[in-house]
């Protein structure tokens, strides 16, 4: 699934130890953020995450001085003239996929086939310039009176939801998720436990969300005999005053699923999503009219039993396909959301960014927070507290205008590496507030900390950006003695 450039191809002189580039990641997980232009972007480390944290079916040299982006690019030329946004003219239904490489001493009559924004390279001795391509048609713009990419940013965002509309909820409420507790081990009586737990702390929950681990498997989404009564279970939380909330990755299925044997022709034909829960993972074929029905089936059967919040997770897998229109995509979460009602809570994850806009109230714009600091190999895609502040500060422009940002669940009790750094980054951030501790688990400060970080979330865009502006000096002095814990031989 290659994909050939290019028939929008720009030359941009640049100051190269000045400039600096912002990409935006194709997905939730992706990385996102500016660049030097001395410098160059992340790559996956491994290739099995090409596909599920990068964009499938692409792959760009690492050398220096290459960048990449999905949908937007921002440059600031660092020459004193205006900041540039490259654009996809057809988002949301075709996502441009965008490279820029530095160029030192271009030669004018070497690149006669691009069009050349500003002066012409060749009069400028020693100089460099940004080799811009794309494999859609995208739009140059400048914005000669913002004077950071930042600002760029917030201001596409906002033009971009004002043309495809943006309905999403503007409040909500505080909730807790199984997930960093009982991963997939989860039963019936956990939920019910904590929630219990919960209420004796009056802590400020209203959703208890249920995660991976409830469903029968990848593809059969049934609440499985491991889990035990999801009935009672619901009529528990709510009787106590709770809403429920569910984890479903409608677009997945799991080799070891019995759809793979009942249902062969549900599944798109040569497609991978990965590997993860020790199988590979495979691609739901929305092409499909049975598919489509069976997934608006799940969601129904859900919203019957009273749910209400509903996180769809490793969405990346509905866009694995040779065809690159996301209107497919795009329908089926609409379908998912006409299932559940407009007063359900609808949270995306490990989505495409440009693409689900329009369709969630919330959505993650990291990777995962994790009880360790460090992501694996250090690639900034993978879960890692470290991976998941930075992500979710470099896309905060997009908090208010898209959605409301998640940067997934604060992790309070005293075993988490960088527990208050956590809990600093989600109160800088107006985004979605849940948590995940074993509230057993929780000290005084985890405590008298979730009083502070568990408030209504709010579409505000005011205090996410002022918060968030923290120097690159302090955020490192305060992450310099944390334990990286690739370099322990226990498990973190």
């Amino acid at each position: 699934m290659a994909h050939e450039m290019k028939p929008d191809s720009f030359l941009l002189p640049i100051e190269a130890n000045t400039a600096q580039i912002f990409e935006l990641g194709w997905q939730s997980w992706s990385p996102s953020a500016t660049y030097s232009a001395t410098s160059t972007s992340p790559r996956p480390k491994r290739d099995i995450w090409q596909t599920m944290a990068f964009r499938p079916g692409f792959f760009d040299e690492s050398s220096r001085g290459q960048f990449i982006s999905d949908g937007w690019l921002i440059v600031d030329p660092g020459d004193g003239t205006p900041i540039l946004s490259f654009e996809g003219t057809e988002l949301p239904n075709q996502v441009p996929h965008i490279t820029a490489k530095v160029i030192d001493n271009p030669s004018f009559s070497k690149y006669t086939s691009f069009t050349h924004l500003g002066r012409k390279v060749d009069t400028i001795p020693g100089s460099s310039a940004l080799l811009i391509e794309a494999d859609s048609d995208i739009e140059v713009r400048a914005w000669p009176t913002l004077t950071s990419i930042p600002a760029v940013l917030n201001a596409i965002s906002c033009q971009y939801a004002l043309r495809i509309g943006t309905p999403f909820k503007t409040e909500i409420d505080p909730a807790w998720c199984s997930w960093y507790c009982y991963w997939t081990n989860v039963i019936a009586t956990d939920i019910t436990s904590e929630v219990a737990k919960i209420a004796e702390r009056n802590l400020n929950v209203k959703t208890i969300q249920i995660d991976d681990g409830w469903q029968i498997d990848l593809g059969t989404w049934r609440p499985s005999s491991k889990f035990g009564d999801l009935d009672a279970t619901i009529k528990a939380v709510t009787e106590a005053g709770y809403e429920v909330g569910i984890w479903v990755a409608p677009f997945l299925i799991g080799e070891k699923s019995r759809v793979v044997l009942d249902n062969p022709n549900y599944i798109a034909t040569n497609q991978s999503a990965g590997f993860n829960w020790q199988q590979n993972l495979l691609v739901a074929n929305l092409a499909n009219e049975s598919v489509r029905n069976s997934i608006f089936d799940t969601f129904k059967f859900l919203a019957d039993k009273g749910i209400s919040y509903y996180k769809l997770d490793f969405l990346y897998a509905g866009l694995i396909s040779d065809d690159r229109s996301t209107t497919l995509y795009r329908d089926v979460l609409a379908g998912i959301r006409e299932v559940i009602g407009e007063q359900a809570t609808l949270v995306g994850c490990g989505a495409p960014i440009l693409p689900s806009v329009g369709l969630f109230d919330a959505m993650r714009v990291s990777p995962d927070i994790a009880p360790h600091w460090n992501p694996p190999l250090q690639d900034v895609s993978q879960p890692g507290s470290r991976a998941a502040i930075a992500n979710a500060r470099n896309r905060a422009p997009l908090h208010g205008n898209l959605w409301i940002n998640d940067h997934d669940c604060a992790l309070t009790r005293p075993s988490i590496m960088a527990r208050e750094l956590i809990a600093s980054a989600m109160e800088a951030n107006g985004g979605l507030r849940t948590f995940s501790d074993p509230i057993d688990t929780l000290d005084d400060w985890a405590i008298t900390r979730l009083g502070d970080l568990l408030q209504t979330s709010n579409a505000s865009q005011s205090g996410t950006a002022a918060a968030l502006d923290l120097s690159y000096t302090d955020y490192n002095a305060s992450t310099a003695t944390i334990f990286d814990h690739e370099n322990s031989n226990t498990k973190p």
